[in-house]
C-alpha cells in the first residue's frame, strides 16, 4: 500500500492519494501538514489504531479523498481508484472512465 513509516503516537498522519509524472497510482502516509508533491488528493486525520492494524478497507470507506469528498478504494497492487472510476471501468470498461486526473493511470501488468 504505502512505505511503512514509523508511527509516533504523539502525531497526526494522512493519507495521501498520488499519480506520479508516469501515471502510477499510490499512496503515501505523511504527517499531517507535509502532503506529498504528487498527491492528487488526501485523507482527513486517520487514527493511529486503524494505521497500526493496516485496515486499508475500513480506511477507504470512512475517510473520502478530500477535496473532493468522494470514496476509494484500493487495487489489489496498492493502486486507489476513485468509487467512480471503479464503477465505470467494471459497467462500461476503460475507455469511458471518468478519470479524477487529467491523464489515465498506468496500472501495473496483469
Amino acid at each position: 500500500m504505502w512505505k511503512r513509516v514509523p508511527l509516533d503516537d504523539n502525531k497526526q498522519y494522512i493519507l495521501n492519494l498520488c499519480q506520479d509524472s508516469e501515471q502510477r497510482r499510490f499512496c503515501a502516509l505523511t504527517e499531517l501538514g507535509h502532503e506529498h508533491p504528487h498527491a492528487v488528493g488526501t485523507t482527513s486525520v486517520i487514527p493511529i489504531e486503524l494505521l497500526r492494524k493496516n485496515a486499508w478497507g475500513e480506511i477507504s470507506s470512512h475517510f473520502p479523498l478530500l477535496p473532493y469528498n468522494i470514496k476509494f478504494l484500493f487495487g489489489p497492487h496498492g493502486e486507489w481508484l476513485t468509487e467512480q472510476e471503479n464503477h465505470a471501468i467494471e459497467t462500461e470498461g476503460f475507455s469511458s472512465v471518468p478519470w479524477i486526473t487529467a491523464h489515465p493511470p498506468r496500472f501495473p501488468p496483469k
